[in-house]
């Protein structure tokens, strides 16, 4: 999704960044919803957005099925990290 769409044809490119828009959109969505009841740090929505989506794009990059966590321990982790960097300390517990 990052570097193959230099590969493709103009019409497909333009598929894919509608494919994106949609992602994007729903996780600055999310993140908006957070920030409005008071769970979300004190940050740009936008950034948080394209900072959540750089974690997850670029676990293809650095994960192997022969390493040391399962897939689901990779999960968790990204997880705790992603969701202490964004959430406030408060709206982690509940």
């Amino acid at each position: 999704m990052v570097d193959e769409v230099a590969g493709l044809t103009l019409a497909q490119r333009r598929k894919i960044d509608q494919r994106k828009r949609v992602y994007v959109d729903l996780i600055r969505e999310a993140l908006t919803q957070l920030k409005a009841s008071g769970k979300l740090r004190d940050l740009d929505v936008t950034a948080a957005t394209f900072s959540l989506l750089g974690m997850i794009l670029w676990l293809s990059r650095w994960y192997s099925p022969a390493g040391r966590l399962t897939p689901e321990q990779v999960s968790e982790e990204v997880t705790k990290i992603a969701l202490s960097g964004l959430l406030r300390p408060e709206a982690q517990t509940n």
